[in-house]
């Protein structure tokens, strides 16, 4: 929780310095750079933790079944969101579904593409979906089964909700929960930029 305050605090104080200080710095060239570093780090994390290749090949394809019901219930859920709003086409409502919680990254790509308000839209869902999950994974588990709560974290179930899930779910589903947010970690930028190119 104390991360997500955090988050939303930096980006109330970026709207801040960048109403009192248009011109302190290029946004363009910021973001570029910013969208680097995310992926190096992200690079980084997935290749120095070798425990999700090897739950792979152990599982196998069942290991595949939260990340894979994380991307067809946000692409769902992008479309019904984008029918059912007026402001927001399909295939933008779709990019912030494919943000799948990683609000940082989601949300520098889109403002690549788009910029303004879809951005603020990007972070605003991402963060929800984070908070959302720390805050319900108990009754997710209870209701939906023990998988429940690592879907519902999307990207952040390797990390900031990995223990709301391991409370919710147990200790055994650790090992599911990290290689669930890693493959969607590494989908993010692909997903959130094919759906803004189509």
């Amino acid at each position: 929780m104390q991360a997500s305050l955090t988050i939303a605090g930096s980006f109330v104080l970026g709207i801040s310095v960048g109403y009192l200080k248009p011109d302190l710095l290029s946004v363009d060239h910021a973001t570029t750079w910013a969208l680097y570093a995310l992926l190096f780090l992200v690079g980084l994390s997935v290749g120095s933790d070798g425990r999700g290749i090897q739950t792979l090949r152990a599982q196998g394809v069942r290991i595949l079944v939260p990340p894979l019901c994380a991307l067809i219930g946000s692409l769902i859920g992008g479309v019904a969101f984008g029918l059912f709003l007026e402001d927001l086409s399909v295939t933008e409502s779709v990019a912030v579904g494919f943000g799948l919680g990683y609000y940082s990254l989601s949300s520098v790509i889109i403002e690549q593409f788009r910029g303004g308000d879809l951005v603020v839209i990007a972070l605003l869902a991402n963060i929800l979906r984070e908070i959302t999950t720390i805050l319900a994974a108990g009754s997710l588990g209870r209701v939906f089964g023990p998988l429940a709560p690592i879907v519902s974290g999307g990207a952040t179930s390797m990390d900031t909700t990995l223990p709301a899930v391991l409370a919710a779910s147990g200790s055994e589903y650790a090992i599911p929960s990290v290689v669930n947010g890693t493959i969607l970690t590494i989908l993010v930028p692909v997903l959130v930029t094919l759906a803004l190119t189509y």
